[in-house]
Order: C-alpha cells, then structure tokens, then sequence
C-alpha cells in the first residue's frame, strides 16, 4: 500500500510540474520519470562567464566550477551512502558547459528552476546510419598534388571518428595490435577512448566505423580513403548494436575539443543520428557541443540520415544532430550524381552539400573491404576532403581555414545537382575545385638550368633549359628572345632543350600558372655564344661528378686555354645556392692553371662551379655535383620477434635506420647460424622521409639448432662507405620440454593379481627431437618401449613412474596402481555393522535399528538378516561394489539378544561372509508392577530406576577378508563364518538390491506392546503376515502393532471376549498361510 501511495504521489508531482511547465525541463524527462525511479539526462547550463574565456584551462576550471555548484544541490554518489543518491553523474564534461547522468524526481524537483541551468533533456540514442567515389570528388588528382616539397594527402591532420570504434589491426588503418595501440605507438589511429563500456580500447564490434575510418584516411593501394596521409582518433560512442546515447556522444566530442592541439585535430566525423526535423534544431541537447567545437576552428560533419520504417519520406527533413545549424550535414548521392531515393533532405537546409553514398567500396571488419551504402558514407567524404583542405592551407599559406570558409567552398565549387524531390539543388563535393578555389598565391619558379648568370659568353651549339615549382605547375612557355614556346610540364618541372645556335646574343625567361591559374615568372637571363677561336677547357678530376666523400680532400681542377687565361674562379654551393667557400685567381697569363685547395666540410650536398676568362675576354665554365658524407648511419630500433626462439620458429628482425645517404642495397642481417658469418641482405620495409625500415627473416628447421647459441649484429652503409660501430647480439634456440600423455592404463585403475597389463604412452616434442622412454617399477624393472604388456602376480599398490627425455630435458610423470585379489576366491567384507549395544525399553523404545556396509569387488548380491531366526527385511542403496542396508525390528522382553548377517556376492562361486551381533534388552521390570523389579526396587514405578540402564553405546563391526568380526556394545559377542565355495540354504533372503522397508512403529503401538505382552508370538505372527498381505509391502509388523489393534476392538465391541478364541484360531491359520507362501518366493529368488 505504502508504494502504491509513493508512485501515486510521484505522478501526481509531475503532472503538477509539468502543468507549471518549468522552462528548463524536456517534457521527456518527466513522463519518463512516470514509468522509472530514475531516468538518463543531460542538464545543458546557461552560458555564463566561462563561455568567453580564452584560455583554455581556465575555461575548463570554470566550466568545472559549475559543475560542481549544481551537484552541490542535488546528493550525489560523492555524498555520504546514507543519504539517497539523487543524480548518479555519468560524464562531466570539460569543454562544454553540461552533465549527464541518471536523476530521480526529487533530484529534477531541486533542479527544475534553477536559473543556471538552460535545459534538462532526456539523454536520447542515436542510431548509425546504414572504390569509385575517390575519383569522382577528384581526391585522386590531388594526392599526387605536392606543395613546397609536401605531399597532398592529409598527412599531419587528424580526424575524431565518432562511431562504433575502429578496427585499428586493419592493414589499411595501421596494422597495429591491442598492446601497441593501448600504448600510444600506434601511427594511423593515434587515440581514442570506449565510451560504451567505458575503457580505453575503442575497437570496433559492429564494422561502421571501420568502414566510415576507410573513406576518410584508409591507406589501401586500391581502395584508398580520402585523406589516405591522414591520422584517426577512434571514439566508441557506439554499441555493437549501432545505438548511441547523446551523454556519449557528447563525451566524445568534448574529448575531441580537449585534444585537439594535441594531435591537430581539424574536424570530427558523425554518422550517425536520429529522428527527421523540417527547421533547425537548435535546442538539440548536442548543439551545445557542436556549437563548442565549431568556436574552437573544428568542422563537425554529421550524415544527414537515411529512410527508415518510421521516416520513409526521405524530403521531409533531416536527422539530429545534423539539423543543428553548425553542423556541417551532407547528403547522399549515387555514382551517376542523382540524389540517393534514401537520403534525408529538405528544402529548408540551405547549408546542406552532397556526397557520395552509394555502393562504396572501404575497409571491413577483421580485414579486406566491403561495400556499403548510406548518407554515413557520404558524411566521411566530405570529413577527408576538410583534412585535405587544413593541410593545403597550413602548407602554402601558413593558417587555417575556419568551418565556415570550408563550407563556403564547398558550396561554391562542387557540381550543381537538382533535385525536383525536394525542390532544391545541392552541391556535390570536388576536392580539386575546392583546393584549386583556396590558390591564391603565383608559384615560385626557379631555374635548375642553366646556372650561369647574365651577360655570360658560352662556346655551345644548344641549352637545356630547366625549371622547378613549390606547386604543381598548369602550363609553362617560354619567352626566347620575345617569341613564346611551350616547354614540357611534369607535375612541378617544366623543361626545353634549345637546339642549333649561333653566334650572338640571347635573353630568356620562363612564365608559368599555377593550376588555380596564378601566374609567375623567372627574371630574364641575357649570354652570348661565341664559337670563333674559342679553346678554354675545364678538367674536374677532383670532385667526381656527384662522388661521396667521408673525408677532407682535396680539389684537382684544371683550366687551360691555348689563348692564355686571364681569370679563374670556383665556388661550392649549397642546396639552397648559398656559397660555402670560392677562390679565385685573377690576372694570371698562363695558358693552363690548376686548383689544388684543400675541403673540409660538414655533411651536405654540394655543387662545384668552376669559371674560366680567357685572354680575349670570352667565359668558359663547368659544374660538377658532390655529397659530404662522414657521419655513419645510425641504426636503431633493434627488434627481435619471437624474443624466445624454438628450433621451428621464424624469426624476423627489424631495425630501424636512419641516415640521409643510405644505400639501401648494403643492409645486412649478418650472423653465424650456419657456423660461419654470413650477410644477409635485408628487405626494405618502409621509409618516412627520414627513418628506413629493415627486415629479415630467419627460417627455423633449417637453420636453427636447439640450444645453440646465434649470434648477429647489422651492418648498414651509406654511398659514402661509412658504417656504424658494429654492436653484437645474441639469442639460445630454447629447448621444449617433450609433453607425455599416458593412453593405458588409467591412474588409480585395479587389476586383479595376474592380470596382464598394456601400458602405452604417446610423446610430442615440439623440437622434433627424437625421445627415449624409460618405465620403473617398485619391483625393478625398467621399460624402453613406448609400449608394452607387464603381468602382476603380486597384490599390492604401487606407484608406476614414466620418464620421456630428449637429448636436453624429460617429463616425468607417477601414477598409482592397485593389484587386488581376485573377486572369485575372496568373501565379500562387510565393512561396518552400527547398533546399540544395550536397548532399555522404556528409555530407549522397543524398536532396534541396525545400519550395515558392504562390499565387494564384484558387487553384492543379496543380504540376509535374521533375528531370533526369523527374517527381517531392510532397506538397501548399492552402487557398483558396494552396499548400503537399514534394519528396524521391534524386542518385546528383556534379555541377551543377537542377530545374524550374511552377505553374497556377484561371483560365479557367490562367496559369502556371515556374522552374528549380540545386543542386551534391559527393563525396569519384569512388566509385573509388583515392586519386585529385577536388581532394583522401583517400588512399582519405573520413573526411579529407569534412567540405571546401560549406555547407550553403538557397536560396531568390520569384515575382513575370509570373516568378519565385531561387537555389539559388550554386552556380547559376534561370530562370522566365511565361505568361498558357493552356499545352498533354504533360509530365504531378507534384503537384496532396493530390498523391502520395515516401517518404524509409533509411540502409541510400543505401549500397547508394553500393556499387552502377554499375547502370544503367534497371534503377532498372523496379524503381521495378514498386514503383509494386504499392503503388500512386504514387511513384518511386530506383535505391538497387532496389540494396538486388538485393544481398539476390546474398546469398541463388548463382545470382543466372546469371539477372541475363535480369531485367535483364524489369525493363527492365516499368518502360517501367509508365512509359507513368503518363504517360497523367497527360496525361489535364492
């Protein structure tokens, strides 16, 4: 009643709040608390303070500040286990201004008006939305794009991926494992966090997000993702089944803004979504979020939704949260550029572009690809496309672009797709267009050749005319003495080769647009070609022409001229034209003149350009490239797998080196395996720009031998001839043991004593090393065999002991055995005989319960238990070598008693073991209340020597082999007789296998049989037998029972007296009827 009056007063306080309508409260929230005590929420607060803060930190200390102001008013799991917990906090949030967590109606009660807070919503669940789209966005002509020596791909741009986690052990998305993601070496997908079951391993159990983590950055040589250079940060906002609460969602993005700097993250990829809206969903409890990251230079890309049983018009809105205005929502399009028939879109959503949906070939679950269609593959596109876009703008003009900037781009470039469904069109994303839209800076153009400078006089008949660019480069002409002709263009060179000139002068200059049309220019160059008595020459014989050098040297150039010399000049330059030393030598009037000066220089590429004048004033000149090279290669990263090697183990080593000239044809792997050192060439696995990769792999069987010892170093050189200071390893080829599996006889098995026994055991050595057997024995003798027969003609157990050895080690193995006599020669035990040694009737009862165990090893066949010569029947359990028997029977006189067992067993001879108990009956009298009790005068009563009767002591006895013995209490003796030749009796058998019961008498029937134990044996006799008949139980009752009866009748029938003899009679005949037919069946079952 009391909680029928509870739930009745909550509904009645929420029908009440929700008349008063409180601002702050989603009417959700409050019919959900009709159904449940507590329900999830997001309490959104008024944005104070903390909002225009700049600072990050003290942002986040702010936001932090209040969140701990509205918990103060509510109790919480942080108060006192007491006090009801009336909002359990599930996320505090560090960039955005809100909660989550479950509220009970007393916490919405203190919350409710709150002027802090704007809004407590109901924390909703989302739903994610289920090789030829690279090239239709044109993201394949981009990745080849390079920008001041930079690829365009994405690299250095990371991507929140908020789903159902991602397959970081993909080979497209890393190829890591567990253990190197969990510790931050991961390189493709560098982070992330399971929201869902809240720890650090956001791998993917559903195949969503890994297939929406390959659109945006997969590294696949065929299907390769938009941003393939870029990184993922992996957040499981998702559960296995695709469903996604808001409180999770809103976690991840706010790890996303808290992390942003970082691992540069520039946009967040949502897939996912629920409901359909026709208008801006401001209020969404995730608008707060997304408005957050947006203001912090991050682009959130949300899938606009799929058609579904519940929205299956696909125009008439689109999901939440990409209805909210700062989103950036995309629609789905087919491979033909028509709106996908399934995709959410509406007329009112100006800011809504389009990507392909349709039939997208990415990455799947546990490796490989898969296709998949929906508007969460179009959201993807455009998330890679923004990666691309971030990395251009920060390359070529040092900034980033803002989300508005991008969408504006967007916008403005993609293909105009209409869509009379809707009544709108919308623009279709192009990765060039957009890129090419945000160029608005001339390349840099310089000459690679010629390298002479104005006003130069050559003796040549043509030139090669050579240009590169910071960019790639649309077109290039050239302007030869005021006449434009094309030059050849390859992505960021442009060149010509000027043929057949003559004497005069010549100027030159190269022009040439960017592929966003920007325009630039060399400066002109003005030489002249003089071939008239012209014989200066130039020898380099030192430097070679592009030689390394890990040393000084010196410089061998000679200069001769049959006219005579006049002027002579060297210069090294660097890379970027800078002079790092020059000489020179005017006035000279030698027809030939050598330099011989001495370079020391620092690693580095280098150019010679040597110029010669001679005496008629006309230049000749030559240049010859060369690389310092004197620091060795470093080589680092030295790893071994497996670290603990077998004999049938491949092992791979991989190093890592790291030298700017490395020739990559002189790594070796060089070890002593096969007994001599030999250099293996290792394969290059990888190179970033900097570090090189190596592998090598060593095949086991053949090349390792257990318990060597292998040792190795590497040998890395670079073009100069330099090689690191060799560092030896090693590693032991480790031994297994052999594991033994023992197939016969199973541990603690018995066997009869001269059995013969197989014993058989099977060993596998996972080195292939052949194995030895030795079996032992207690009675000393060994076995080699694996194996073998063995006859025991000795009873005893034993402990048998198996030793399996390779040329190393062995595995040792003992199990026990039993050798026991033969179960046709030996009597069965009976183990045990429980039953009070003394019996006083009136303080104990008139009924007798005896408890027997037995066994066998071929099993029981029957018990048969006599008292006074007559048989009692009892209440056996057996299992399959042993047996289990109750005996009640009541006494009626005082005196010595005994009873007799004897039990058979199963074999062909039926041996059997026979034993008689004796017990004591003692009374306070003679049942003559005369006060002449038998040694003590009680005076007629029994109440004053009842308690001098014996102890009640349990005897007990136990069977051995050919007889048993025991003791009754010592109030006797017990005999036992065993046989071992077989037995013939006429007694019948009192209990065998799930035997007969003898039911217990009641009080009432032991005092009859005290009143009335007078009557004689045969009267008890006939009653039980008549009892026995009509039951058919098959139990004798003793005489008390009949006493009972009779002395109802005297009770009930005054002529009881008149017909006593003649029943007497009639109960006689019967009981001996009855009695002769019991004991055929019984001698039948013998």
């Amino acid at each position: 009643m009391a909680t029928n009056i509870s739930t009745i007063w909550v509904v009645v306080f929420l029908v009440l709040t929700s008349v008063v309508m409180a601002a702050n409260v989603d009417s959700e929230v409050l019919q959900a608390l009709t159904k449940d005590k507590e329900v999830p929420v997001i309490v959104i607060f008024e944005e104070g303070k903390e909002v225009s803060i700049n600072d990050f930190e003290q942002r986040k200390e702010a936001i932090a500040e209040k969140q701990e102001e509205i918990l103060e008013k509510v109790s919480d799991t942080e108060q006192q286990e007491e006090e009801e917990t009336e909002f359990l906090v599930k996320h505090r949030y560090s960039a955005i201004t809100a909660l989550s967590g479950m509220i009970t109606s007393e916490g919405l009660e203190k919350l409710e008006n709150d002027p802090d807070i704007a809004q407590i919503v109901l924390d909703g669940v989302k739903h994610i939305f289920l090789n030829e789209s690279a090239p239709l966005v044109n993201a394949s002509k981009v990745w080849n794009l390079t920008y001041n020596t930079i690829l365009m791909d994405g690299s250095s741009e990371t991507i929140c991926v908020l789903d159902t986690g991602v397959d970081y052990t993909h080979p497209s998305l890393g190829n890591c494992s567990t253990s190197t993601f969990l510790n931050g070496s991961c390189s493709k997908v560098v982070n992330g966090y399971d929201y869902v079951n809240d720890d650090a391993d956001p791998r993917d159990d559903n195949r969503h997000g890994t297939h929406i983590a390959g659109i945006i950055a997969s590294q696949d040589a065929i299907f390769r993702g938009m941003a393939p250079g870029a990184r993922i940060v992996a957040l499981k906002v998702c559960g296995a089944s695709g469903s996604c609460s808001d409180s999770d969602v809103m976690a991840g993005i706010d790890w996303c803004i808290m992390n942003a700097s970082r691992y540069n993250i520039s946009v967040i990829s949502i897939s996912l979504g629920g409901g359909q809206f026709s208008s801006l969903c401001n209020d969404d409890p995730l608008a707060s979020s997304i408005n957050t990251a947006v203001g912090k230079n991050i682009s959130v890309v949300v899938a606009s939704g799929n058609t579904n049983s519940l929205y299956p018009n696909a125009v008439a809105g689109i999901s939440s949260p990409a209805c909210v205005q700062n989103a950036t929502a995309v629609t789905a399009t087919n491979k033909d550029d028509t709106l996908a028939s399934y995709a959410f879109r509406h007329s009112a959503f100006s800011t809504l572009v389009a990507a392909p949906g349709t039939s997208i070939e990415s990455l799947k679950l546990g490796g490989g690809t898969q296709r998949s269609s929906g508007t969460s593959m179009s959201a993807p596109h455009v998330s890679g496309l923004m990666a691309l876009l971030q990395q251009f703008m920060k390359v070529t003009q040092k900034r980033a672009l803002t989300p508005s900037e991008i969408w504006l781009a967007l916008n403005a470039t993609g293909k105009i797709i209409e869509d009379n469904s809707s009544n709108r069109s919308y623009s279709r994303v192009n990765v060039l267009a957009v890129l090419l839209s945000l160029d608005n800076l001339p390349p840099t153009i310089t000459f690679t050749t010629p390298v002479f400078g104005n006003n130069s006089v050559y003796n040549l008949s043509s030139l090669l005319i050579n240009v590169s660019s910071n960019e790639p480069l649309q077109t290039a002409i050239l302007e030869w003495n005021g006449v434009n002709e094309s030059m050849a263009v390859q992505e960021n060179t442009a060149f010509v080769t000027k043929q057949n000139l003559t004497v005069g002068s010549y100027t030159f200059r190269v022009l040439a647009p960017d592929l966003a049309g920007n325009l630039n220019s060399t400066s002109p160059i003005t030489f002249m070609v003089n071939y008239n008595g012209y014989n200066g020459t130039i020898l380099i014989t030192e430097p070679r022409p592009s030689a390394f050098y890990n040393h000084s040297f010196q410089l061998n150039i000679t200069l001769a001229d049959a006219d005579g010399l006049n002027f002579s000049l060297y210069k090294i330059l660097n890379t970027s034209g800078g002079i790092v030393k020059e000489n020179s030598t005017p006035l000279m009037n030698f027809t030939n003149f050598t330099w011989l000066d001495t370079l020391n220089l620092s690693d580095g590429n280098y150019s010679l350009s040597v110029l010669g004048t001679d005496a008629r004033g006309f230049n000749f000149s030559a240049t010859v490239p060369f690389v310092i090279d004197v620091t060795p290669p470093i080589i680092s990263e030295i790893r071994q797998q497996p670290t603990v090697v077998y004999n049938n183990d491949s092992v791979i080593f991989t190093i890592v080196v790291t030298e700017p000239f490395l020739n990559a044809s002189l790594v070796f792997f060089v070890s002593n395996v096969t007994g001599n050192w030999t250099s293996y060439l290792m394969t290059l696995a990888g190179f970033n720009g900097t570090n090189a990769t190596f592998t090598y792999t060593l095949a086991g069987r053949t090349n390792l031998t257990t318990r060597k010892m292998i040792e190795y170093y590497f040998l890395a050189q670079d073009f100069a001839g330099n090689v690191p200071q060799l560092s030896l390893s090693s590693f032991i080829v480790e031994n297994r043991l052999p594991a033994v599996t023992v197939l016969s006889p199973v541990a603690n098995s018995s066997f009869i004593v001269g059995s013969t026994v197989t014993f058989n055991a099977t060993a596998v050595d996972l080195d292939n090393d052949t194995v030895t057997y030795l079996w032992m024995f207690a009675d000393g003798t060994n076995y080699t065999t694996a194996e073998f027969v063995k006859t025991f003609n000795t009873i005893a157990n034993l402990t048998v002991q198996l030793t399996v050895s390779d040329i190393f080690n062995s595995t040792t193995i003992s199990f026990p055995l039993s050798i026991i006599g033969s179960p046709e020669t030996i009597p069965p035990l009976i183990t045990s005989m429980l039953y009070p040694s003394e019996l006083h009737m009136q303080r104990d009862g008139t009924i007798m319960r005896v408890n027997g165990s037995f066994f066998d090893a071929s099993g029981i066949y029957n018990i048969t238990f006599l008292f006074q010569n007559t048989f009692m029947s009892g209440t056996c359990q057996s299992n399959t070598t042993s047996m289990g028997c109750t005996w009640s029977f009541g006494v009626s006189t005082a005196g010595n008693k005994s009873f007799d067992v004897t039990a058979r067993d199963n074999s062909f001879l039926k041996n059997s073991n026979s034993s008689t108990y004796n017990f004591v009956v003692t009374s306070c009298s003679d049942l003559a209340k005369n006060g002449d009790e038998t040694a003590v005068d009680c005076g007629g009563s029994c109440n004053a020597c009842s308690t001098s009767g014996g102890n009640d002591n349990t005897g007990a006895a136990t069977g051995s082999t050919g007889g048993s013995s025991g003791s009754g209490g010592g109030a006797g003796t017990t005999s036992s007789q065993s046989s071992s030749t077989g037995e013939s009796s006429s007694a019948a058998t009192g209990s065998e296998t799930g035997g007969d019961t003898i039911t217990a008498l009641s009080d009432e029937e032991q005092q009859a049989a005290e009143e009335n134990s007078a009557l004689t044996g045969a009267a008890v006799a006939a009653l039980a037998a008549n009892e026995n008949r009509s039951t058919n139980s098959g139990s004798f009752l003793t005489g008390a029972a009949v006493l009972k009866t009779l002395r109802d009748q005297v009770v009930h029938s005054k002529t009881f007296w008149s017909v006593f003899g003649v029943i007497i009679i009639l109960v006689g005949i019967v009981a001996f009827l009855v009695y002769f037919r019991d004991e055929q069946k019984r001698m039948i079952n013998l």
